[in-house]
């Protein structure tokens, strides 16, 4: 009986002891640039969202999809222009609220910029669904096999891909883009 009290005991002061050492564990990446601290991690990407910097810029690997709406997007034929791949999924919360911002800039760059939307690990009902209930213009297609967002290596929904004219992948958008930082994303890529 007191080899078992004493076990008991031992458990406890090991279950506090380690509970001790995680909680200064995060506190240490809380202030260190880490996880919580709106580094790379999922405090960031949860929130606005993060650019992650290409440098240097590489070559985006090509693909063809059918669009939604019945025509093929060929991204080799898009080349000399600039790209912008958002890939989604009608579930995901965070794609729900950056729909918006990415119309209304689609709708001041859609002469300038190429726009493509890849819906992503949803089904197609659902995700028709959520083109009509959000009203999406911008040309939309879906991955089902799931290729083309293993190709690009997302980790989540949403991500986006911003494509030069040269068809090299220049920055890369974690989590959801609002509409001011989509813009001046734009207008730095038209420009350079």
């Amino acid at each position: 009986m007191r080899i078992a009290l004493l076990g008991g005991a031992l458990l406890v002061i090991l279950i506090f002891l380690g509970l001790g050492g995680w909680a200064l564990a995060h506190q240490s990446l809380a202030t260190s640039g880490g996880l919580l601290s709106g580094g790379r991690g999922a405090a960031q990407v949860f929130g606005t969202g993060q650019l992650i910097m290409v440098e240097p810029p590489y070559k985006a690997r090509s693909f063809h999809l059918q669009l939604f709406s019945g025509q093929t997007f060929n991204l080799y034929n898009e080349r000399g222009k600039p790209i912008l791949i958002n890939f989604w999924a009608s579930w995901c919360i965070p794609c729900q609220t950056e729909v918006p911002a990415l119309q209304k800039v689609w709708q001041a760059f859609h002469a300038r910029v190429v726009f493509l939307g890849i819906d992503v690990w949803d089904t197609r009902a659902n995700a028709v669904t959520f083109l009509k209930d959000h009203n999406v213009a911008y040309p939309v297609a879906e991955d089902p096999s799931g290729h083309i967002a293993i190709d690009y290596g997302i980790t989540g929904v949403p991500e986006t891909f911003l494509l030069n004219k040269e068809g090299q992948v220049v920055d890369h958008w974690i989590g959801p883009v609002d509409e001011k930082e989509l813009t001046r994303l734009l207008e730095q890529l038209i420009g350079s």
